[in-house]
């Protein structure tokens, strides 16, 4: 028999055989230790200590059966080397094969059973720039663009999650995320050019005079629904995360503002022929704090034959992550 067998033999005899008997029990009348008697056949060891007779029988399929026989009955314990139970006297786990550790799986499953099946945090806060792409999925150059050329630089992306749940999948490392979100578009114009408010087509105008700044800025109300993995759900700051999802919102405002280098302010509220509704897809990538998301348009930034047929998106970092 294995070395394992055996080693579990002495251990549930110390426990259950010895303690079963009395010094007479272990001795002669003539104060000689009773005889001693070990046979091993191909499958089972039989070992006869006075009184107490132990059988350990291995299977083929790794499972070991121990039974022991005294003055106080029969026990049967059958193990499969990472779990002991006794039939009648309750139960006793060998953990690899180390008494007092646990399994990796077990660990992991212990922790993550006190982490909560839904899990909802509020206004956090994501930042990153905005950009249009051309009808060939491209960032269109100025000879393109004309007057709505991009300073990218100045062009900011603010997203702020009013809430977001977390919704636990499979045991917590695939998640359901969903939520409520703000998402503020600043599209700063390179040059000295506006758009004229109630418009058929959306048309750039020169500013009166040379532009310090000029932007048209939008806010959606979206409503993001993702898929997340997380590597490491016990521990978030030493994890791998994954989101992937789509996203549908509303246009709740919209205006253009304009700021001349002469200090006059001229700010303009319209919807500029913006699509009302704006739907695509997200994505989110990181380690621990530091997450990288991503969001494109499948529908044009305007409403179509109302506006160039250009495709918003944004890129970021998150500055006030999940």
């Amino acid at each position: 028999m294995k070395k394992y067998a055996l080693t579990l033999l002495l251990l549930t005899g110390l426990s259950m055989g010895i303690k079963a008997q009395t010094p007479a029990d272990s001795s002669t009348e003539s104060g000689k230790a009773k005889g001693f008697k070990l046979e091993e056949n191909e499958d089972s060891t039989v070992i006869q200590m006075g009184e107490m007779k132990i059988v350990v029988v291995e299977a083929e399929n790794g499972k070991v059966k121990v039974s022991i026989k005294n003055k106080s009955g029969i026990h049967e314990i059958i193990t499969d080397k990472d779990n002991v139970r006794i039939g009648e006297s309750g139960e006793i786990e060998i953990e690899n094969e180390h008494p007092g550790e646990k399994s990796y799986n077990e660990e992991e499953e212990e922790d993550c059973s006190r982490l909560e099946n839904v899990k909802t945090r509020y206004m956090m806060l994501d930042m990153g720039v905005n950009g249009y792409l051309n009808e060939n999925g491209r960032i269109a150059p100025s000879t393109e663009l004309g007057d709505l050329e991009l300073d990218y630089g100045k062009s900011i992306n603010v997203q702020l999650h009013l809430f977001r749940q977390r919704l636990n999948l499979i045991r917590h490392h695939l998640n359901l995320m969903y939520g409520l979100t703000l998402d503020f578009n600043n599209y700063r114009f390179s040059g000295d050019v506006t758009l004229t408010p109630n418009a058929g087509y959306v048309t750039p105008i020169p500013t009166e005079d040379p532009a310090r700044k000029s932007k048209l800025s939008d806010t959606y109300l979206k409503l993001p629904v993702l898929l997340n993995f997380e590597s490491n759900p016990v521990k978030l700051k030493h994890s791998f995360h994954l989101s992937a999802g789509a996203y549908g919102g509303v246009l709740i405002a919209s205006h253009t503002k304009v700021k001349t280098d002469s200090e006059k302010k001229i700010k303009a509220k319209d919807d500029f022929n913006l699509s009302k509704f704006r739907y695509g897809v997200s994505a989110q990538i990181g380690y621990g704090w530091f997450n990288i998301y991503a969001n494109y348009a499948l529908n044009g930034m305007f409403t179509e034959g109302e506006g160039p047929a250009l495709t918003p998106f944004s890129v970021g970092i998150s500055i006030i992550g999940f």
